[in-house]
């Protein structure tokens, strides 16, 4: 076994600089995914905690707000969990196009 296929899965020499993109870009998702799995947990817990007319209105919020992220369209993936999946994998993408992760979706 020579150190290229121990290091890069057999696809060549290890790349330093390469391998620090791609861990800057796993960091950088990590964050935002977890930044965005925050803020829903936070939006549920304000729709528990919240009193009745107040707790309808939330719930009707975040409701619009998950229906808008995977509304259907000719591309889509057939089931809720697919197109919910691809439509964070878009934003990923606009966030890393602007250069900051994104804080919620």
């Amino acid at each position: 076994m020579n150190e290229s296929s121990r290091t890069s899965g057999g696809r060549g020499p290890f790349d330093p600089e390469r391998f620090a993109v791609d861990t800057s870009h796993a960091l950088e998702f990590t964050d935002w995914a977890f930044a965005s799995l925050e803020d829903r947990v936070s939006a549920i817990e304000e729709i528990i905690a919240a009193r009745w007319p107040r707790s309808m209105f939330l719930r009707r919020r975040l409701a619009r707000a998950l229906r808008e992220s995977v509304a259907i369209t000719a591309w889509a993936a057939p089931g809720f969990a697919e197109r919910r999946e691809e439509w964070v994998g878009e934003m990923l993408v606009q966030e890393s196009l602007r250069g900051r992760p994104r804080g919620g979706a």
